[in-house]
């Protein structure tokens, strides 16, 4: 997933939008669930490289999280590095897109798939962060 992060960290920096920890988090998890109907090897790759959780906003990647966590709520300074298998028209502008996407607005859209529903007394009432598995996010984007 680091991968993902760096990529989304380049394209932020390309066109001038940086984005913080919240936004990556959710970027990396709708991008993931956009490229499946046309990169489905590739983007389950790359989940499989990280653990992703249901967090009290949504999905998480802990490792990448824990990697920019020192920026808070401030924008990532981090230039990002160009991922040559992501690096195609479609993908990029999935994430250029996700980029000005309120980050709050992604939180709500993820609180209404499946899985996180199915956890969400776990994740608000006990502190839980339940993990997804590649095909709860294609269970998400089915059809999307």
């Amino acid at each position: 997933m680091k991968i993902l992060a760096e990529h989304i960290l380049y394209r932020a920096n390309e066109i001038g939008s940086p984005v913080t920890n919240l936004q990556i988090q959710k970027i990396m998890y709708f991008t993931l669930g956009f490229m499946i109907e046309d990169n489905r090897d590739i983007a389950k790759n790359l989940f499989e490289q990280g653990e992703m959780q249901a967090w009290l906003y949504g999905p998480v990647v802990p490792s990448v999280y824990s990697q920019y966590k020192v920026y808070k709520n401030r924008p990532i300074e981090d230039e990002g590095k160009l991922a040559k298998e992501l690096n195609n028209q479609k993908v990029n502008h999935i994430i250029d897109v996700l980029i000005e996407v309120d980050p709050f607005k992604l939180v709500e859209i993820s609180h209404k798939h499946e899985f996180w529903k199915k956890h969400e007394h776990e994740i608000r009432n006990c502190n839980m962060r339940p993990t997804y598995r590649f095909s709860d996010i294609e269970e998400a984007f089915n059809g999307a």
